[in-house]
């Protein structure tokens, strides 16, 4: 997380720069309608694919 004091944004927890804390207890419950969309198995969204949608080739 980030503080912002004036003009200046700091980070703020940890209190160590570049650092995260990983721990179950900051994880929190959403609905699944609160997502944003599905990935497929190329991590392509899915939810706004229909035969209109320009799909990158090789």
């Amino acid at each position: 997380m980030v503080s912002l004091k004036g003009d200046t944004y700091s980070q703020a927890f940890p209190a160590q720069g570049g650092e995260f804390k990983c721990d179950p207890k900051y994880l929190i419950a959403t609905d699944k309608s609160i997502w944003g969309t599905e990935l497929d198995a190329d991590r392509i969204s899915t939810k706004y694919q229909n035969a209109n949608v320009i799909k990158p080739e090789s």
